[in-house]
């Protein structure tokens, strides 16, 4: 009886892995070498030596000796005793990968289509499985395969695209349907199909107030981008209560007594206490304030949820509210106030939420401070700056959107503003949006306002969340322009065992209406608990 041949997966799309019979191996530690397998099993044909030489090796060093070095860690991987499928001669090399062992052409194959027409599970399986092509696998000196790369990427993207147009279009559940159509609007974002097929379904399935908050966000990003918009997507959104309105008993007033301490430089710093329970304190942010958000459809959902059943401390931070307006600015300062309100509140052990500032604060705070924290919630979240990040685009956005901001509201330019506020609020509705452009008003002409951001664009903790041994909750919106899902995912990799949620929305503020707002809440509340 002949032996059975082992089953080998390749998987291209996503992060590269190979697995024989089910047991993943260990590819190699060349980076070109991982490209080289990942080229031979993409074109599927004998490649030229002196070709794949070109694209992996620089003449001056020995790219042929380097070429017979891959290929020898190839074959301990791809080759068997009694299967070969590195096949070479001194002029060629083939990769003999029958196609289905290989993610790429599985999807490229349900894609092209055939006789039969691809079931709905097999539609289902390309979508789980298709990632970015070959991710974070790009090689600095081969210009060539960097641009072969790129090219399947888009090819992969544009396939993804195909796949969630058949699938949204069949008879489906309602919300797999309706999270799909959202991915495919991530995916190609200035496809008019897209957005107008996620509306129909939104409609379909009564979610009045998310379908207009997704109408004015398709009618900003195609307007944007200088694409045409059809006069159904131009439908004035219906109005709808604003989420404090509707929050039932949790909208009444709240009574809160602010108090004052003082940061180790003598910064005054004003901070309340709401509710009764364990403590749980939520580290400043800039666009918080602790009187406006008592009222704020934006903010109020928030302090009713970190409230339940807990006693919330909040405070302002330095330069903004009613701590200290002329104040200097530095992380280790954000950290020493943080401290101070934790001393003047009499907190013990206690639990953090922190959100884009805060969490930077959050994060050395309980580096420092192991013994006192007990749980960490960190939402929007980064351990490097925007400065320090190396990304060229996010820093020459974020420098335009601090113009854009400061320079919008000292102008009194509505289309400025509007822009800015569409990045930071894109699943807002028309009141929440209106509030939040009266609140920033005094915020944006604080003089102090482009500092902060530069002391935050260069704030860098990332030694310290590999020290931060509390439990830690990491949240992100998947499509937020303003701290990007990297950043996040980056946090969740620097604390040790944090776990990590991605929730499905593009806007940096969740507020009450938005479609993340529920998992959000849950997961909070369960991790709290």
């Amino acid at each position: 009886m002949s032996a059975v041949e082992p089953t080998i997966q390749l998987n291209l799309l996503g992060a590269m892995s190979i697995t024989v019979d089910g047991e993943q191996l260990a590819l190699p530690n060349s980076r070109k070498t991982r490209g080289l397998l990942a080229y031979l099993a993409v074109t599927g044909r004998a490649e030229r030596r002196d070709r794949l030489c070109e694209l992996f090796w620089e003449i001056p060093d020995d790219p042929r000796g380097a070429l017979r070095w891959s290929l020898s860690k190839l074959r301990r991987l791809v080759d068997r005793p009694e299967q070969q499928s590195l096949i070479a001669d001194r002029e060629s090399v083939r990769l003999a990968l029958p196609e289905e062992a290989i993610d790429f052409h599985r999807l490229r194959s349900i894609v092209r289509g055939g006789a039969a027409e691809p079931t709905t599970e097999a539609l289902r399986a390309t979508v789980e499985d298709a990632g970015t092509f070959l991710e974070g696998l790009d090689l600095p000196d081969c210009e060539k395969f960097n641009g072969w790369c790129i090219a399947q990427r888009e090819s992969v993207r544009q396939w993804r695209v195909m796949v969630l147009d058949e699938l949204t279009g069949r008879d489906i559940d309602q919300e797999e349907a309706v999270s799909l159509a959202r991915s495919w609007t991530m995916l190609d974002p200035y496809s008019v199909v897209a957005w107008e097929r996620l509306i129909q379904l939104l409609d379909r399935n009564k979610r009045t107030r998310e379908a207009d908050q997704q109408r004015m966000l398709a009618v900003r990003v195609l307007t944007e981008a200088n694409a045409e918009v059809p006069l159904g997507l131009r439908r004035p959104p219906r109005v709808a209560a604003s989420p404090v309105a509707a929050a039932g008993a949790g909208s009444g007033p709240i009574e809160q007594d602010v108090r004052f301490c003082r940061s180790s430089d003598g910064t005054q710093i004003a901070y309340s206490q709401i509710g009764e329970g364990p403590p749980l304190l939520r580290a400043g942010y800039w666009m918080n304030d602790l009187q406006r958000d008592l009222t704020s459809p934006v903010w109020r959902p928030w302090i009713d949820l970190l409230s339940s059943g807990r006693s919330l401390v909040r405070y302002d931070i330095r330069g903004l509210g009613m701590s200290d307006r002329d104040a200097d600015q530095s992380i280790d300062l954000f950290v020493d106030d943080l401290a101070a309100v934790a001393d003047a509140a009499q907190l013990d052990r206690f639990d953090i939420y922190g959100m884009a500032q805060g969490a930077v604060t959050a994060i050395a705070y309980a580096a420092r401070n192991p013994d006192r924290v007990r749980r960490l919630v960190l939402q929007s979240s980064y351990a490097r700056g925007w400065m320090l990040r190396q990304e060229p685009q996010e820093i020459e956005r974020r420098k335009a959107i601090i113009t854009l901001a400061t320079s919008g509201w000292q102008q009194n330019n509505q289309a400025l503003i509007n822009m800015f506020l569409g990045l930071y609020l894109s699943e807002a509705d028309e009141a929440e949006v209106r509030w939040y452009e009266k609140f920033l008003q005094s915020i944006m002409l604080h003089p102090g306002t482009r500092e902060l951001q530069e002391v935050l664009g260069h704030a860098d903790v990332a030694a310290l969340a590999e020290r931060v041994q509390a439990p830690t909750l990491v949240i992100h919106p998947r499509g937020e322009v303003i701290i990007p899902l990297a950043a996040g995912r980056e946090v969740a990799t620097l604390i040790p065992d944090a776990s990590f949620l991605m929730l499905d929305t593009s806007s940096h503020v969740i507020v009450h209406g938005d479609s993340a707002w529920d998992r959000a809440r849950a997961a909070i509340e369960d991790f709290l608990a």
